[in-house]
């Protein structure tokens, strides 16, 4: 393929799962090589966390310091789960089923948000130049943490299967599905990410590419929010190469968390219905400000790059989604006004302020925790990003072609109604905005996934 003539100076991308070929799970499916590598890639994360706790003496408290001022909600749960180890002593397998350890494993292996996954790296990486901590575990795991926009082939993929015993009692925990995948729940390699692999592969040709168009049409592995940054290079050695980049809001960010999603699909459990038929406004601001922070640093002029997100099914669940993100920055924007209006101390307002790697301008939106005493704020950057999302005024986030959302943002009635109420009543406002659930198309989260 190497001789291969382009004759277009323009190409378009979506996302694949490259093949059926390889392994087949203890259902008897078939795996697809996007499968394999999410499973490799939560395998890997796995045994790091397994590993850290039987070198709990190897994690020093200045290894905990840093990792909390990176990333402090991460690196407290971190902490907690290695104090409890060295405090109690128990056995490892049983600490993990009834430690404080059980509470996040779950949030290593999602991918929204990555800043537990992230704190995790950290710890091994700062952990494992000790030289009591196993460096033929480091050896194996440091050829399984590839870039994010990483395509294995056959062959590379089955190198790194030598590697597993696919164990499912290697960690006690009941959510298998994050190595199993049961559920019917497929998953692609990115569009940006077969860009890349595309790119790699002819070094000749693509100096003469002008433009490339990427759909994220579908549920990608290995977070795709940040495969934009693979293509850098590429703009670097082209700098006249245009890179439009489009995601579907229901088709490639939504759903967020599988595991509710896998526990309806077994049976239907009504306990997790809701995760079935929709979610709610909070996690998807929480989806979109992962997206617009990573789009905001790749390091491409405006007029080169952009993210365009597509209008979705032709039903009212885009476009009453679009509706409620708009009311809730819109809300925010108007509590900020009052706040500043009344001199009050902003730094004040929230609760747990984040300072997480992507979440660093960022107050969490987790308004669920009981030490949560306000709205959670997000960055002034995210709300401007989204004002001009709506009225068309942003280069490099748009919709894609028309958009059914009204252009307006108007906040002089919402401002008079706010600045005579108190902190108190700003709270339950944001509270009951963002607690709102968004519907699916009809059809749930198969439809979406287009199973």
């Amino acid at each position: 393929m190497n001789d291969l003539t382009l004759r277009t100076n323009r190409v378009t991308f979506t996302t694949s799962a490259v093949g059926l070929e390889g392994n087949i799970d203890i259902s008897g499916k078939v795996l697809t090589r996007a499968v394999r590598l999410r499973r490799l890639l939560n395998y890997a994360v796995i045994l790091k966390h397994k590993i850290l706790l039987e070198a709990a003496t190897c994690i020093t408290p200045d290894i905990i310091e840093k990792v909390i001022q990176r990333y402090p909600t991460a690196g407290m749960n971190i902490q907690s789960a290695v104090e409890e180890v060295l405090d109690v002593g128990v056995d490892i397998d049983l600490y993990e089923m009834d430690g404080s350890i059980q509470f996040w494993l779950e949030p290593i292996c999602e991918e929204n948000p990555p800043t537990t996954r992230d704190a995790l790296q950290l710890v091994y990486d700062l952990t494992s130049v000790n030289p009591d901590f196993p460096r033929l575990a480091r050896n194996v795991l440091d050829r399984m943490t590839p870039r994010a926009w990483y395509m294995p082939n056959e062959e590379e993929l089955m190198e790194l299967e030598k590697h597993t015993t696919w164990k499912f009692d290697l960690i006690q925990f009941d959510d298998d599905y994050i190595l199993r995948d049961t559920a019917p729940v497929k998953f692609n390699f990115s569009a940006a990410a077969i860009a890349i692999d595309f790119l790699q592969r002819f070094p000749n040709q693509r100096k003469n590419l002008r433009n490339i168009i990427i759909y994220e049409d579908l549920k990608s592995v290995s977070r795709p929010t940040i495969h934009a940054k693979g293509l850098i290079f590429y703009y670097t050695e082209n700098p006249i190469l245009r890179i439009e980049r489009h995601v579907g809001l229901f088709s490639n960010i939504l759903p967020l968390h599988l595991e509710p999603i896998h526990k309806a699909s077994a049976n239907y459990n009504p306990r997790y219905a809701g995760s079935y038929r929709g979610t709610n406004i909070g996690e998807i601001l929480k989806a979109l400000l992962e997206w617009f922070e990573e789009d905001n640093s790749v390091a491409i002029p405006t007029e080169y790059y952009c993210l365009r997100f597509d209008p979705g099914p032709k039903d009212e669940s885009v476009i009453n989604a679009w509706e409620q993100i708009k009311q809730a920055a819109m809300l925010y924007e108007c509590i900020l006004e009052c706040t500043r209006r009344k001199g009050l101390n902003e730094a004040k307002l929230p609760g747990c302020y984040r300072k997480d790697d992507v979440f660093r301008t960022v107050i969490s939106l987790d308004y669920q925790r009981p030490f949560d005493h306000s709205p959670h704020w997000v960055s002034e950057n995210f709300i401007r990003t989204i004002k001009g999302l709506v009225l068309g005024e942003n280069k490099n986030v748009g919709f894609a072609g028309s958009s059914r959302l009204a252009p307006i943002w108007d906040t002089t009635a919402m401002i008079q109604e706010l600045e005579n109420g108190i902190w108190d009543a700003w709270r339950q406002e944001w509270k009951g905005l963002v607690s709102k659930m968004v519907a699916f198309p009809p059809g749930g989260f198969r439809a979406i996934l287009r199973e």
